[in-house]
């Protein structure tokens, strides 16, 4: 019997399918053609559509492997039904695929070459530009004087034409991408749908940090002409910082006292599935899960993006924009308007969002909290997803808040070192320090988690090695290490490791040679004495844990001291001697001190990459300019002054030593590096799902709430439709979001279309775990005083 005449037998004899109406309102769509030359006309051409074995083409068999859409000038693309089908299963194999996919990576890959011409052409344009309005100084291929007064003027000229060529390119390249190919087949949802899934339980979704868009609706004059607009994600924002990067950092800043919005500035949230879904251009963030979750059937009814305000810590995010109360009304009239409970999912720091919301939603309103009720949440929510969660923060928060530093930043080559001319770690330290949420990701668990290394000291063996050196030198004597260091501190001059050119000038000519040397968001404050010997402390510190990192930040301030509003929020952190009135609300957000809700009937799944580098500790260095300790300010205040300063120094007490490099020992540019997702090592991203939660012994899980942790390896491969990205299985923090494994799982648990119910992993968690857990002040443990343990590691003193 031939493939042709197999097809067309169903189970039990059943005659073959027929066309539906659709199908045929569909095909009616593909036989009109207006134009001489069309892509039926090129088709045409191909020997495998004209052969008599594809004479059963006009049946229109159902369930290709993928999409062929002919679109002529006639053709709306509105018109063109996601599930039309031209071609059978047999046709498309037995030759039509070979041609389409020949001709499909052909324009792809002149799509992709096109966008690297532009890509080079912008940047000679731009660089040729800087060089002859006089912005930068060029010998060879290093930048080596940079003036930025005459870069307004660059920026008033060159960049408005050059984003619009970027939004051209990529309209262009988007309408090309949709008319001559729809890759259905390549889709979760798709596939998932042809076997039986639909759309079943509604799914809200919770972004991360940095993914949501802000908008302007009060500004300072500099920024009137962006009223309503992005200033963050999008190529406006671009524009705007680099028309005036003085003006966008001045407005994406928090006030540093309240946390608040500053005066005459209000930044909010965008709203819509467009506030998260990309982040610039075609850099996608959630619209791979958007339309994956249309294939089976969602629609704006029955699906949300609940974007929030991403720099704020999230007591104030309640406070000011209500968003917790927003949210949990959101779930209950989902759950109203479709009887059925919801499914919560959460991206990056949005686990930490949800972990705080699940905590206020269950707390009585007399102690700030929502008032659901204990049960709230199981008789709302069905499923919580998070992906890429960060349920135990991010070494990366601690060296930004410290120098305005960490691998993003570093690791870019000249045009890293064009950045930092251009807004410096200083700057970027100042902004940083504003942000609440930033501080809501430092590592949590302390010397409980953190400090006992097993992460980073896993299978090593080496007795030199500057983390692991005690571990090793206690496994072979038999006994027990106390802790490895997060970060090394040693003094400038034990180095003589080339830095970065800044300017150190103290001359009162300082300000016109070099602007960045007093550049500063506010105005510059004065100290009573005791941010001084905070710093002192520090420095004398050669080892410094984690706690003693979160404990120099907090009474550091960034120079504000304790009178930041981020340094406050956290004054009684893990404090066991602190009145439960008196205990911060950010205790909320950690998942290693405060317990799940009470939700027996609530799944709960994990889902996250691994297999890239991700920094997890840090070489620093003591950082001397003008012959004086920086961060320290000069010209002390009377104590009795109530006048608060409105900006931190603006120099920097320890700065990366990024002339630190040790291949061997995956050590580059300063940092050490370990297993993760690029941006959040396994510890974080696992140690809670995978094992805590999942034991009753460690008191998170009172009701023992059914938790599937699930990792993903990463397989970076390039494809020529997405040609900036890792491919359709790459495991990075964002690209995890369109990974096809993971996607096909979480269509699974909100179709409940037979999802996963055991763990899988591809990582060493579950070693790493056990160490963490055997060791005598490691783990977390229910009938350990956690909050004693907690207290110890926060406020634990330089040594």
């Amino acid at each position: 019997m031939s493939k042709s005449k197999r097809r067309n037998k169903t189970k039990g004899g059943a005659p073959p399918q027929q066309p539906t109406n659709d199908m045929k309102q569909q095909h009616q769509i593909h036989e009109r053609t207006t134009s001489s030359v069309t892509m039926e006309d090129s088709f045409s051409r191909i020997p495998a559509l004209v052969s008599p074995q594809h004479e059963e083409n006009d049946k229109m068999m159902m369930d290709p492997p993928s999409v062929i859409v002919s679109i002529t000038n006639d053709t709306n693309l509105s018109d063109v039904d996601n599930h039309s089908i031209l071609f059978g299963d047999d046709d498309y194999n037995s030759g039509m695929y070979h041609g389409l996919r020949g001709r499909r990576y052909c324009l792809s890959s002149l799509r992709f070459f096109g966008i690297t011409a532009i890509l080079w052409m912008s940047q000679f344009i731009v660089s040729s530009s800087m060089k002859h309005f006089g912005v930068v100084l060029i010998e060879g291929d290093a930048i080596v004087d940079m003036s930025f007064e005459r870069f307004d003027l660059v920026a008033q000229r060159v960049l408005p034409q050059l984003q619009e060529n970027w939004n051209n390119m990529f309209n262009e390249s988007s309408a090309l991408a949709a008319t001559y190919y729809t890759r259905q087949s390549q889709r979760p949802g798709y596939l998932l749908a042809q076997q039986g899934a639909t759309a079943n339980f509604p799914v809200i979704m919770i972004p991360g940090f940095v993914t949501s868009g802000l908008e302007v609706w009060q500004s300072k004059e500099c920024a009137k002409k962006y009223f309503r607009q992005r200033i963050w994600t999008g190529l406006e924002s671009a524009r705007a910082f680099f028309a005036d990067k003085n003006c966008w950092r001045e407005h994406l800043a928090l006030d540093p006292h309240s946390g608040m919005d500053p005066e005459g500035i209000r930044l909010r949230a965008a709203e819509g599935f467009e506030a998260a879904d990309y982040f610039m251009a075609n850099y996608w963030v959630w619209e791979k899960l958007l339309e994956n979750l249309a294939d089976l059937g969602y629609s704006p009814s029955t699906m949300s993006i609940e974007p929030y305000d991403w720099r704020m810590a999230f007591p104030l995010l309640e406070e000011r924009d209500g968003y917790l109360t927003k949210l949990k009304y959101k779930i209950e009239a989902m759950q109203k308007s479709t009887g059925k409970k919801v499914v919560l999912t959460s991206h990056s720091m949005g686990a930490q969002l949800v972990h705080f919301f699940f905590k206020w939603v269950t707390t009585p309103q007399s102690q700030g909290g929502g008032g659901g009720g204990r049960k709230w949440v199981d008789q709302h929510v069905h499923a919580y997803i998070n992906i890429a969660g960060s349920h135990l923060g991010v070494p990366k928060a601690a060296s930004a808040l410290l120098s305005g530093e960490m691998k993003d930043t570093v690791i870019m080559g000249t045009i890293g070192k064009m950045t930092e001319q251009f807004f410096g770690r200083k700057l970027r330290k100042d902004l940083f320090n504003t942000w609440g949420s930033l501080w809501g990701l430092l590592p949590k668990g302390g010397e409980r988690i953190w400090d006992i290394g097993a992460d980073v000291c896993y299978g090593v063996s080496d007795p030199e090695d500057p983390f692991c050196k005690d571990r090793v030198k206690a496994a072979k004597e038999g006994t027990t290490y106390d802790s490895i260091p997060f970060l090394l501190l040693h003094d400038a001059e034990e180095t003589n490791k080339e830095e970065p050119e800044e300017c150190t000038s103290d001359d009162e000519e300082a300000e016109d040679e070099c602007p960045l040397l007093v550049e500063t968001i506010f105005e510059i404050p004065e100290d009573d004495g005791s941010i001084n010997a905070t710093i002192s402390a520090f420095a004398q510190t050669k080892e410094a844990t984690t706690g003693n990192v979160i404990n120099f930040l907090r009474e550091w301030g960034a120079g504000f001291g304790e009178s930041l509003s981020s340094a406050s929020l956290y004054k009684d952190y893990g404090n066991v001697k602190a009145k439960p009135k008196n205990k911060p609300k950010v205790e909320w957000l950690d998942a290693s001190i405060t317990p799940l809700p009470y939700a027996p009937n609530l799944k709960i799944f994990c889902l996250y990459g691994v297999g890239l580098d991700t920094e997890r500790n840090y070489f620093y260095k003591v950082h001397e300019e003008g012959g004086r300790n920086v961060g320290m300010m000069a010209n002390p205040v009377n104590k009795s002054s109530n006048d608060k300063p409105n900006s931190p120094s603006v120099e920097l007490p320890f700065v990366l030593d990024m002339g630190v490099d040790d291949p061997d020992r995956n050590i580059r540019h300063g940092m050490r590096f370990t297993d993760g997702d690029g941006s959040v090592p396994i510890v974080s991203l696992g140690y809670i799902c995978g094992d805590a939660w999942q034991r009753k012994d460690s008191g998170l899980n009172p009701s023992g709430t059914k938790v599937v942790t699930v990792e993903y390896k990463n397989k970076q491969e390039f494809t020529p439709d997405d040609p900036f990205r890792g491919g359709p299985r790459s495991a990075d923090h964002v690209d995890i979001l369109g990974n096809l494994g993971m996607t096909e799982d979480f269509l699974r648990v909100v179709s409940d279309f037979e999802p996963r119910t055991e763990n899988h992993f591809e990582s060493n968690l579950r070693e790493v775990a056990d160490e963490i857990n055997r060791h005598p002040r490691g783990g977390i443990f229910k009938e350990k005083n956690i909050f004693e343990r907690l207290t110890t590691a926060v406020s634990h003193k330089a040594k």
